[in-house]
Order: C-alpha cells, then structure tokens, then sequence
C-alpha cells in the first residue's frame, strides 16, 4: 500500500507541536500551583501547618516561600523548541520544500525499496519519493559502495510483485539498472552481474483488428546489460512455430519489430508465450534468459479496411514522406538507409482518419533492389525490411541510371497501423505512385537494425531478384 508521506508528516508535526506546547505551558506554570510544598524537594505541606518539611527536613522562611510555584525551565525551553521546530517543518510542508527522506542512509532507502511503489507514484508518496531519492543520489555519484551492490541485487532478483523481466519490474526497476553502473569502478567485478538482468520484452497486440486479416504483434525489447553484443530472441509459439529474431541494443531509432502471431489468435482471451533471449560470448559462452510473456488474443473485430486513394494524399507522400536521399556509407553493416517522416502527414487533413500501410520498392532501372513495409499512422509507426539484393546495393553508388521509389498501399501492412490506438479507422491508403530518388554516398558507417529476423516468415514470400538490364 502507497502511503502518502505528506499526509504523514503532517499528522506527526502537529501531535509533535501539541507536545511541545504542552511541555511549554507546564514548564511555565510550574507544579503544585496554589498548594503549600517544600520550596526544595516539593513535598506537600497541605495537611501541615509546620514550615519545617518532613521529608528533607528543609525550613521555609515564610509562608508566601510554601506556596511558590515550582517551574521546570528546562521543560519550557524543551517544549518551546519542539513548537518552533514542528511550526518550520509545517511551513517548509506548506511550500513543497521538505524532503523527508534525505537524512536517511542509503542502505536504509534500499531496505524500504521493495514495499514502495515504483517510479510513476508521486514524488510526495513512499514509492515516489525513495525512488526519486535513490535516483538522485546515484546522478549525483554519492552513493555509497555497500548500499549500492545491495541495490543492484535487489534490481537483479525484484520484488513478489515486480518479478524480473516484466513490465511491472521494468516501471520500478529498470531506470536503476541504467543508472546503478556509475556507483561502481570501471573494474569492479561486479559489473559482470548486470548480464543478470532479465531483458524486458513485450508483445502489444491492437485492441481492434480487421476481420480476415493474420493477427500481428509488435516485438520490444528493453535490455539492461553492459555489453553491446546482439541477442537472439526466440518465440514459441503453441502451434510449434519458433521465431528467431537478432537484437541489435546499439540502435537508438527504437522501431518495434512486428510478428504474426498465427494460430494463438481467437483460442482464449489471453495467451502466454515463453520468449527465450540468448546472449553468445565471443569466448563461446552463452546466457540464457526465459520470459513468459501473455499477451491479449480477444480483439474486437472490425470490417476489412477500405482503400481510399487521392492525387493530394500521393502528393504528401512523395514531396515530404520520402523527401531525403538513399544513403550509402562506406562502412557498417548495413551500409545503406533509407530515411522518411511519417509526422509529416500526421496533421494532414486528408489523412484524418487514413491508415497509412505502404510496400515500398527501390529499382534500378526496373531491377528490385530492396523491399520495405512501412506503416503509421498518428499512433504507431513501425519500419521492416522483406528483401534485400545485396549485390546491386554495394553497388549502388557507382551504378549509372535512374533510381525509382514505388510506393504501394496494401491493408494488411496498413492494419499495422492499429497497434497501439483506441478508435477504429476503417480505411487506408491504397493508391500507388513512384517516384524518382537520389543515392548518395556518406561517410562512416550506419547504425545496426535493431531487428533482424533468422527465420522465414510465410506471411511475407520474398521477391526472386529480377534479371539486371
């Protein structure tokens, strides 16, 4: 449970101040007010007319001495500074200044992570605040050594509810493990332990789906190791399909990989699928970690996408959507990109309620170089590559004649499109058009795919090369 620290403060500062104002007001008035007592040990005189006190044996020099009160000046000024100390932290409260939490060790916050929340609680609650704490601590590199290897293996092993390699793990965990490395030296051995940290992969399946169209999922992956190496990531499906996919982590363009889901569609309302993630060693060691992943099959079922094709639809398409050049660098793997911008098309009226779903074909001279699906709309947008004539690609910059873009429609990449919106649209781009594109040649190398698929996909036949001319 998520208790508000705010709400606690306050309630602890009040009862703190009603004490010390309490302290304050009977340190002032002193005891025995009004009551003869012995001016030294405060024995009572009440039932005696003597000046001499029974007990210590002291002897008042008057009667006006019996009945003075007896105030406690360290129990006022005691009292006095609880009030002005619960008053400050009240104000500072009021303001939004105080930070409960920073006079707290680290160790201690690390103790309290695991029945916090996670970092979408408020910075005024238990889970937001020790969050928010430790991660300003570890940006500020003042962690300390012990505090910070307990914390890595909580972020290892998780909590009962955010179990590793889970969404929930990563909403409370995964921005520690970006931010744990700096408490370590770069020669620590410990930082081996961060190939521990189980991968977060998810699979987001649409809420609405075309009927009569391959259910199709999109593939993330979030990784919290150190290295750079790629990982092979292999679904098995029910139906005993298995689907490899390489992960690159050094790209940054985070396109999400998607997959077609195939039989698992419509047999429940839910369905789990162990992904497994297989991380090689250039030694020939290997780690493997394994995630069950459940993913949504209950979609609601809408008609078949309506083709909708207009002259100034196309006109976006070719003068801003596909504006840059094809680069090709003398370096990398793979030493071509092709650039677009699908925002371009994202506040245009025409494309209100269009998805956009496009086979785009390269040519050289009417010989097939490359062949991508690429689909957005202003909720998703996603990139993949079907085929690739390397030959003719390596020599693309040398080559003479003229390079053309084809641009096809087509429903099933267009649905794509859904993955990730609330509201239906029920029609899509199905025009076709080309135009003619630059290659040009760049220096240095490009970015790795972050996916590269090892295994066929019947669902996407690829294109026999063409003959060159």
């Amino acid at each position: 449970m998520d208790f508000e620290l705010r709400t606690i403060a306050y309630g602890v500062s009040t009862v703190v101040g009603v004490l010390g104002l309490y302290l304050f007001l009977r340190g002032v008035r002193g005891r025995n007010r009004g009551v003869r007592s012995c001016p030294s040990c405060h024995h009572l005189l009440a039932d005696s007319n003597e000046l001499r006190c029974p007990e210590c044996g002291r002897l008042a020099r008057s009667e006006r001495q019996t009945l003075r009160t007896n105030r406690n000046r360290l129990s006022a000024l005691f009292g006095m500074l609880l009030v002005v100390g619960s008053t400050f932290v009240l104000q500072q409260l009021s303001l939004g200044r105080a930070n409960l939490l920073r006079g707290l060790p680290d160790s201690v916050l690390v103790i309290m992570l695991p029945y916090a929340g996670d970092s979408n609680s408020s910075t005024t609650s238990l889970g937001g605040g020790i969050h928010s704490e430790l991660l300003k601590r570890l940006r500020d590199s003042s962690f300390e050594l012990d505090a910070g290897r307990s914390l890595l293996d909580r972020v290892i092993k998780g909590d009962s509810n955010h179990q590793p390699g889970t969404t929930a793990w990563r909403a409370k965990y995964g921005a520690f493990a970006y931010a744990l490395p700096r408490s370590f030296e770069t020669d620590d051995p410990l930082l081996e332990r961060f190939d521990e940290i189980t991968p977060v992969v998810e699979l987001q399946t649409p809420r609405i789906w075309p009927a009569g169209l391959p259910l199709v999922a999109q593939l993330t992956m979030n990784r919290f190791d150190l290295g750079d190496d790629p990982v092979e990531v292999a679904i098995d499906f029910p139906d005993g399909r298995t689907a490899r996919f390489k992960h690159q982590k050094e790209n940054r363009s985070r396109f999400p990989l998607a997959i077609t889901l195939g039989d698992i569609a419509g047999t429940s309302e839910t369905s789990e699928i162990p992904v497994r993630i297989i991380t090689r060693y250039a030694d020939g060691a290997s780690k493997e970690h394994v995630a069950g992943i459940e993913i949504n099959t209950d979609q609601q079922l809408i008609e078949t996408l309506e083709a909708r094709d207009s002259v100034e639809m196309q006109t976006v398409l070719l003068e801003q959507v596909f504006s840059h050049p094809i680069s090709m660098a003398f370096e990398g793997s793979p030493p071509w990109s092709m650039r677009f911008q699908p925002r371009a098309t994202r506040q245009e009226e025409a494309f209100e309620d269009v998805l956009v779903g496009l086979e785009v074909d390269l040519l050289h001279e009417g010989t097939l170089a490359r062949r991508s699906w690429i689909w957005w709309s202003d909720g998703a947008s996603g990139w993949e590559t079907i085929f690739e004539n390397e030959a003719l690609l390596e020599r693309a910059v040398e080559l003479e004649g003229s390079w053309q873009l084809s641009l096809t429609g087509r429903p099933e990449i267009a649905a794509r499109a859904l993955i990730g919106r609330e509201n239906p649209r029920t029609s899509y781009w199905g025009g076709s058009c080309s135009k003619p594109i630059r290659i040009m040649s760049r220096r240095g190398g490009m970015l790795p795919r972050e996916w590269e698929s090892m295994t066929g996909d019947a669902s996407k036949p690829t294109p026999p090369p063409t003959p060159q001319k």
